[in-house]
């Protein structure tokens, strides 16, 4: 775009200087004028034309979510260890199949003062199940609910009791507040609806049982 707009004003300059100094003052608003409208007028257009690509794109191309939520992530002793999120995603049938590996992607990360604490996603299930070779199909509407803790609260297997490793103590005083979620592939950018903090994690986990990692 700003090659254009150097071009055409490039091309003014030589047809101002090409004409004659009568003419040039007879012409002298109108060119004056041109030369403002016209990098205008491409801008516009080149930006009208972004805007519609976009959303063509969104609405035909890019995979479509269709909601999202969260809950609290009890252990089976009942303690909270983490976040559920629950989302629901539509992929559009022009665009074709989806390899898993190109398939939508998840964070959940607190933000709070100079801090941020990340999550990792423990189990995932998704319905239905992938196609043959772990594709997502188009025109298919899949279901997602992912299990996830902070990266704190490190899980081994299901039946295993959690450990903790690098919780920053100045994280105790962290009040609860909801937690950005980022799901790539449809880029979605919210926020959970429940309210969580650093230590109710801790906490939960402390009451499960949790020692630090590495101690028996």
């Amino acid at each position: 775009m700003l090659l254009v707009i150097a071009i055409l004003s490039t091309v003014l300059l030589w047809v101002c200087n090409s004409l004659s100094s009568e003419a040039r003052i007879r012409d002298n608003l109108t060119l004056s004028v041109a030369a403002v409208c016209i990098p205008v007028v491409v801008a516009a257009i080149f930006y009208l034309w972004n805007v519609v690509a976009e959303r063509v794109n969104c609405k035909f191309f890019t995979p479509r979510l269709l909601s999202v939520s969260d809950q609290a992530l009890y252990s089976k002793n009942g303690n909270l260890l983490g976040i559920q999120l629950s989302y629901s995603i539509k992929f559009p049938w022009i665009a074709g199949d989806v390899d898993a590996a190109n398939g939508p992607g998840t964070m959940l990360t607190l933000w709070e003062r100079s801090a941020h604490i990340d999550t990792t996603m423990f189990t995932r299930i998704i319905e239905p199940p992938l196609a043959f070779r772990g594709t997502y199909c188009r025109g298919v509407r899949y279901n997602f609910v992912e299990d996830r803790v902070p990266l704190f609260v490190k899980m081994k297997t299901v039946d295993r009791m959690p450990c903790l490793e690098g919780f920053d103590p100045r994280w105790h005083s962290f009040p609860k507040k909801s937690w950005a979620i980022y799901i790539s592939g449809c880029n979605f950018r919210g926020k959970t609806q429940g309210l969580y903090s650093p230590e109710m994690f801790y906490q939960g986990a402390v009451k499960d049982g949790a020692k630090p990692c590495g101690v028996q």
